[in-house]
């Protein structure tokens, strides 16, 4: 009941901020300038979304391999696609990860996968922190000017510290140390090791980690930076790089947190703000943060397709098995 009320919760947050935004700006304004749309800047949005995705399951790819997970970079992409699709369609986007994670190996198999999982999608956190934090000193004035500005930039420092603390090894010590203080019986502290153990391998090499996180931000600027960038462009759009950044890695926090369904709405809210605040028209600002959704949203009707012709098996290994 309360999970109900939750996701009515956060349905009406986003149906809420929609509203208010088309009573500012009138959706059929913006619709209007679909006929001005450049087709060649769309055209290289789809493309750069889909190098992101390469990128991003190149990333998982090595997580798991440290981990002992060996997999295909082809079948992954497909396990990846499905991921996506139910991160779209479903409430809370980490459900996508136990799909994907299902889809690999069976259920009662998935604990450590799960964890290299969840540990690449922490390093992902960490780069957009840490994107937006390098960025933040070229941003425009009409970003440093504002009230929210250095409390933003404080916001980010905390959220990079705090994902970063959770791969340290005194941390995970601590925490193990904690269970067993608190009497937790001692399988299930053992189930946190086994959870643990695919985040101290990756630890143990440099020259992973380093790839771990060279992939996470060249994911951010192939991914999200670029599409939005040439989505801005599509509508004749020049705006300065280092805003656009600034825009895609807040509005990639925004997506991930948990006030609605799937960021809809709060996404949209701060890209109409931000880049009304860089000067564009309100007609243009919401079709471009519209275009930006729909181009996204392709790739998870993907994974749909993927999903159709994986459904009646939903535990069994794809052709390509592990190796």
């Amino acid at each position: 009941m309360r999970k109900t009320a939750f996701l009515i919760l956060k349905l009406g947050l986003g149906a809420a901020i929609f509203a208010f935004i088309f009573s500012k700006i009138p959706l059929l304004d913006s619709v209007k300038l679909l006929r001005g749309v450049s087709g060649s800047f769309l055209a290289a949005a789809f493309l750069c979304l889909f190098m992101a995705n390469a990128l991003q399951v190149l990333r998982w790819q090595v997580v798991l391999e440290v981990s002992g997970s060996s997999f295909s970079f082809l079948r992954l992409t497909a396990v990846n696609l499905v991921g996506i699709f139910f991160s779209n369609f479903l409430p809370g986007s980490v459900g996508g990860d136990v799909f994907k994670v299902f889809y690999i190996v069976d259920p009662r198999q998935s604990g450590q996968i799960m964890s290299a999982t969840i540990l690449s999608r922490i390093v992902g956190m960490i780069a957009v922190c840490m994107l937006g934090l390098a960025v933040m000193p070229f941003a425009s004035e009409a970003f440093t000017g504002q009230p929210w500005w250095i409390p933003c930039g404080i916001a980010l420092s905390a959220a990079a510290v705090a994902s970063g603390a959770i791969l340290l090894p005194a941390v995970q010590r601590l925490l193990t140390i904690a269970l067993v203080a608190l009497r937790v019986p001692d399988k299930h502290v053992a189930v946190l090791t086994s959870l643990l153990n695919p985040v101290r391998l990756w630890l143990r090499s440099a020259r992973t980690v380093a790839a771990t996180f060279v992939l996470a931000l060249l994911y951010q600027i192939v991914g999200p930076v670029s599409v939005l960038y040439l989505c801005a462009r599509s509508l004749g759009l020049a705006l300065p790089i280092p805003s656009v950044v600034m825009i895609a890695v807040l509005a990639n926090v925004a997506f991930a947190l948990p006030i609605s369904l799937n960021g809809l709405g709060v996404a949209e809210g701060v890209y109409v703000y931000l880049f009304m605040l860089l000067g564009a028209p309100g007609e243009e600002a919401l079709l471009l943060a519209l275009l930006f959704r729909v181009v996204c949203v392709t790739q998870a009707l993907a994974g749909g397709v993927v999903y159709f012709f994986l459904r009646r098996r939903p535990h069994a290994p794809l052709p390509d098995v592990p190796v």
